[in-house]
């Protein structure tokens, strides 16, 4: 997958996840979670980016395990980082019911969707 490719797909994927936040915001009253919201879109899409750089250098790379390391290796940061900005949320905001995880679970699915796919590509491009 090109860069130009790349980067109106991740593009399209967080005007799409944007869309869906919104959505969320306008028929759920109560929510109230713009900034978690607005922070796991900009966290997946630097996620995002970064892991299609580490996937492109990884075509050089002799090691074909590389590619399944980073693979794992993707999956536990986005956990970990999700963690994180949902226990920093919930401190900071004190929400008063739990469906801001709605929203972000949805992000969530659309950013891990896309990551599947462009990886999946990558993987093919080796």
């Amino acid at each position: 997958m090109s860069l130009k490719s790349f980067l109106i797909q991740i593009f399209i994927v967080s005007i799409i996840a944007y869309v869906a936040y919104v959505l969320f915001e306008r028929y759920m009253d109560g929510i109230n979670a713009e900034a978690l919201s607005l922070s796991t879109i900009l966290f997946f899409v630097l996620n995002a980016t970064v892991v299609y750089f580490l996937a492109k250098s990884t075509k050089a790379k002799e090691s074909k395990f590389f590619f399944v390391q980073l693979v794992i290796g993707n999956m536990f940061f986005k956990v970990v980082g999700s963690l994180i900005l949902i226990v920093l949320f919930v401190q900071m905001t004190q929400p008063s019911t739990k469906y801001y995880l709605l929203p972000f679970a949805v992000i969530y699915l659309i950013f891990t969707i896309f990551e599947t796919y462009f990886l999946s590509v990558q993987a093919k491009a080796r």
